[in-house]
């Protein structure tokens, strides 16, 4: 026990000598202040794109098949960062390279090369500001080294455009965020192609009945009666509301389902259960025989021909599970 004593009083004065020795002979060494770096060291630039915004996205109507832009302009905001004052910045150059799928420098060997996009001499207090980045802007700069096919846009699905930024100071030393790979150094856009399904249904329509049911006359409904419905789309890409799935008959408003890509339409009524047959579609108008569950005994229906205000037609491939009874 006294020699396990002895040790232990000799390893807690070895601990103090240490510590002593170290404070008293040995300078612990800091590392450099910001301020004693380089000044690229503590400078660097914030980008954000204005609402989020980061791809360029063209839109292909499945109906029309015509593809256009949705957003073709993006707004970029820079925020310049540093221990530097402002007016020893002397320029900040924007530059871009550019990636095109299964094309130019989507594989080895890259081309590293970059393009002078704009040079902002003029350098606010705040040193924040921001520029309009039209992609047309950026093809025309690498329309001579893509290689696939851009005669019907010269944008494809797929391109990345990186930039990155080259700070001036007014001795002419600079820092380039291109040396730099950590994330925050570089800002890419992409151009995005998305398919559209448009609102098949949607719009405001006149109907004339063409046909009724014997019944039909104590509901003051006859062969040339009019009217009007609206069908709005309530859940993309297919569900709308129809504001009279009886045509005058009880007012009933429902659901109608379009299936974009087969083209069945159904109604859902609930409460008479009304259902709709489809006999034609020509152009803006649709040819509909409606029945429920009063048309046995009350010989309620009829035949009426829809027609959309707009004047816009619709797909050939409309069609209704139900048919009308012979």
């Amino acid at each position: 026990m006294k020699k396990e004593r002895i040790i232990s009083y000799i390893l807690v004065y070895t601990f103090i000598f240490s510590l002593y020795a170290c404070s008293e002979n040995d300078e612990f060494e800091m590392g450099p202040s910001p301020e004693s770096l380089e000044w690229q060291a503590n400078t660097n630039v914030k980008v954000s794109a204005t609402d989020g915004t980061t791809s360029y996205v063209w839109e292909t109507n499945l109906l029309t098949l015509e593809t256009y832009p949705i957003s073709d302009i993006l707004e970029l905001n820079f925020e310049l960062n540093t221990i530097e004052k402002f007016n020893n910045i002397s320029q900040i150059e924007l530059w871009v390279n550019a990636e095109e799928k299964e094309g130019y420098n989507y594989a080895e060997p890259y081309n590293y090369t970059r393009k002078l996009f704009i040079s902002i001499t003029e350098i606010p207090e705040n040193g924040k500001f921001s520029i309009q980045v039209p992609a047309e802007g950026l093809y025309d700069l690498f329309k001579s080294e893509f290689v696939n096919d851009r005669s019907k846009s010269h944008l494809l699905n797929g391109d990345i455009y990186t930039f990155t930024w080259v700070v001036t100071h007014v001795d002419g030393s600079k820092y380039d965020s291109g040396n730099n790979t950590s994330p925050g150094n570089s800002f890419s856009i992409q151009v995005k192609y998305q398919d559209y399904l448009p609102p098949v249904m949607e719009g405001t329509y006149t109907y004339e009945y063409l046909e009724v049911g014997p019944g039909m006359v104590n509901l003051g409904i006859a062969v040339g009666t009019t009217g009007t419905i609206e069908i709005l789309l309530t859940e993309p890409p297919g569900t709308y509301f129809v504001s009279d799935v009886n045509f005058s008959s009880w007012f009933l408003s429902n659901t109608l389902t379009h299936d974009f890509f087969t083209g069945l339409i159904t109604v859902e009524e609930g409460f008479y259960n009304t259902t709709w047959a489809i006999l034609s579609v020509e152009g803006a108008s649709i040819d509909i025989y409606w029945q429920n569950n009063f048309t046995g005994p009350f010989g309620w229906w009829g035949v009426v021909r829809i027609t959309r205000e707009s004047g816009v037609g619709f797909p050939d491939n409309l069609y209704t599970a139900g048919t009308r009874p012979e």
